[in-house]
């Protein structure tokens, strides 16, 4: 019999039960174009290396876990993937204690002055239009918005394929 195509076994249940408990929603404009493919996660209990963010893990004061969830998509405006991420910080009771969102290769805190956006103990964030760099409100984006158009007209697919250090 061939070996099955997808390996479903899940090494650690417990991180994988934490990761799904605690999985941000992310919300999308109406007339996003490109929906998220697969979206992987890393429990971290201690400082440690992220294994596809050139960073370095480091879990806030008070904080027992630290979960980075990798958010892939098969397209983006400029490029023909996009991989962005997003880090929820929890304390022993599980209550988010603070949260993180990539952007364009960099990160910021997803407090966005008023305290994390949250919906159930889940962190809420917003996705940039065909760009998918994360915010913690929609006025972020709001602020964004000429550079945003500029890459869905005269620069769209200028940037191809990226292949950064750590492919």
């Amino acid at each position: 019999m061939p070996p099955p195509l997808l390996d479903t076994s899940i090494p650690d249940r417990a991180d994988y039960e934490l990761a799904l408990r605690h999985t941000p929603r992310i919300r999308f404009d109406l007339r996003e174009p490109f929906l998220p493919s697969v979206v992987g996660y890393t429990v971290f209990r201690q400082t440690g290396t992220s294994p596809s963010f050139p960073r370095e893990i480091q879990l806030p004061e008070g904080a027992a876990y630290g979960i980075e969830y990798a958010v892939w998509w098969d397209w983006e405006i400029q490029h023909l993937y996009e991989l962005e991420h997003i880090w929820v910080f929890l304390d022993a009771n599980e209550q988010i204690g603070g949260g993180e969102g990539s952007w364009h290769g960099g990160y910021h805190n997803m407090d966005a002055g008023d305290g994390l956006p949250l919906e159930n103990n889940q962190l809420v964030i917003c996705s940039e239009p065909g760009k998918h760099a994360f915010a913690p409100s929609p006025k972020w984006l709001l602020d964004r918005m000429l550079k945003t158009r500029m890459s869905c007209g005269e620069h769209a697919g200028r940037m191809g394929v990226q292949v950064t250090p750590r492919f």
